[in-house]
């Protein structure tokens, strides 16, 4: 009946319920998905018997309704006198709340992410402007050690050209 009123309170506010595969209840709130589930706790008893004591587990009667799969969620359960019935809307709340601090660590991922972009593409940048300035180097070496050859080799046209026309070599 607990889950009864809480399948019926969440349908109430617009929020989706269904049993997956595992069967495990999800519920959607505000586009988020969260595993919600209902158990009862158990405690250790010692039993003896006649040769030996055991332990065994007994149910408690202390009712937990938790978010999550995991036990340490912020669920809500028995505290006498208040019992799990009477935390509904609590239980409710920490949902939306859950719900809306998802949305916003989904944000603050997705600008994480947008900035890390940026910052590859600005660092892509860099690297394309360095390598395009070293082949521009590159290509101003080359061709300064062209210039180099071509004047070495014009002046020495010029020299041997001075002497044929000054008569000290012989065509």
């Amino acid at each position: 009946r607990i889950m009864q009123a809480l399948v019926a309170a969440l349908e109430k506010r617009g929020y989706s319920i269904a049993v997956n595969q595992k069967s495990e209840t999800t519920v959607m709130v505000l586009g988020e998905e969260f595993q919600i589930a209902l158990n009862e706790r158990q405690k250790q008893v010692r039993v003896k018997h006649e040769y030996h004591t055991s332990m065994e587990l007994e149910l408690s009667g202390c009712l937990r309704l938790r978010i999550g799969p995991d036990y340490s969620s912020s669920g809500v359960m028995d505290d006498p006198p208040r019992l799990v019935e009477d935390l509904l809307n609590r239980f409710v709340a920490n949902l939306v709340r859950k719900a809306v601090e998802a949305q916003r660590q989904r944000a603050i991922r997705v600008e994480r992410e947008r900035r890390w972009q940026i910052h590859d593409h600005e660092r892509q940048l860099r690297d394309q402007v360095r390598h395009s300035e070293d082949l521009r180097r590159r290509r101003f070496r080359t061709l300064a050690g062209r210039w180099v050859r071509h004047r070495r080799l014009a002046d020495f046209v010029a020299s041997v050209e001075q002497r044929i026309t000054g008569g000290q070599l012989e065509g």
